[in-house]
């Protein structure tokens, strides 16, 4: 529905916001937990694996951070900001949290039938590339920021090609 739609952009503006005062305005980069799931409490791996899927963690995650490794701390302080932008019950202002979103669109796309599952494949598509652009244009903000933002996002990701290039497989190829 165009509502959906609509908190969906409403949440990527604020998550950019947020970074743009954290990076730019505040003038300091400050490190964030990285959120992870631990084998020790799930020693079952598909419980291991749902719970690092909760947490953001996927595998289009990792060849980005194979790429960049800067980007954990990109993703962290993005989920940092998911959080606080979240629903109440979690302690956030009421925005849509995109980590559960991707997980939501995940079970649709596991449990519908058949004839649904190209939606929910869109659907889940189009969160993890949000998500994933989010992370570099928080990396980015980290890099650059201290530099007064002396190069364009655009200029950034043009210089590292390749980040779109893992973007597009890793939201293509997901929950495959």
């Amino acid at each position: 529905s165009t509502a959906r739609w609509a908190k969906g952009r409403t949440t990527t503006g604020m998550i950019v916001a947020c970074l743009i005062k954290d990076l730019v305005q505040a003038g300091e980069v400050k490190d964030f937990p990285l959120l992870k799931a631990d084998k020790n409490e799930l020693p079952d791996p598909e419980e291991f694996l749902e719970e690092e899927h909760k947490f953001g963690n996927y595998e289009v995650m990792e060849r980005l951070y194979k790429y960049i490794p800067e980007a954990r701390q990109g993703k962290a302080h993005v989920d940092h900001i998911i959080d606080l932008c979240g629903t109440p019950k979690e302690g956030g202002t009421g925005l849509q949290n995109l980590r559960e979103c991707i997980q939501w669109t995940e079970e649709k796309f596991n449990f519908e039938p058949k004839l649904k599952k190209p939606f929910w494949k869109q659907m889940s598509k189009n969160f993890i590339e949000r998500y994933c652009y989010l992370i570099m244009f928080a990396t980015y903000l980290r890099e650059r920021a201290p530099r007064d933002l002396d190069i364009s996002f655009t200029l950034w990701m043009d210089i590292r090609a390749e980040i779109r290039e893992i973007i597009v497989h890793g939201a293509r190829d997901f929950n495959l």
